[in-house]
């Protein structure tokens, strides 16, 4: 697990696009809180699901926004690759559901820390831990 339990995403203008937060400190399933911009009571993006049952969903208020499906094949875990299918619905950022992932896939997979210490870019996205 992840030293961190809030993340930061900026936009490549240094813009902040999102906060995001574990629902709560302990966790038997992933329970992410996703809020826009600054912190507001409600979040905009909640991330409910079993990262390692391979399915997440992604709401958007009482809509669902994506899903995310691990597709990991015994030889991916052997040669550390991760695969996904991801099914993005209209309206959705697209750049926000990826960083959404490579958070997701630091905490629960990677546990390599490599995100707590630097920021990642996910293509004009930067995630960082705080």
């Amino acid at each position: 697990m992840s030293l961190h339990d809030t993340w930061q995403i900026y936009l490549a203008t240094d813009t902040l696009l999102a906060t995001v937060r574990r629902a709560s400190m302990v966790q038997w399933k992933t329970a992410m809180d996703v809020y826009l911009g600054s912190d507001s009571h409600d979040p905009d993006y909640v991330i409910r699901g079993d990262y390692f049952e391979k399915n997440v969903n992604i709401y958007q208020g009482a809509q669902q926004a994506a899903l995310v499906t691990r597709q990991d094949t015994f030889a991916d875990i052997f040669r550390d690759r991760h695969n996904f299918g991801v099914t993005i619905y209209a309206g959705v950022d697209i750049a926000l559901i990826f960083a959404l992932i490579v958070i997701m896939d630091e905490i629960y997979i990677d546990e390599n820390l490599e995100l707590a210490f630097a920021p990642y870019d996910t293509g004009g996205v930067y995630v960082y831990p705080i």
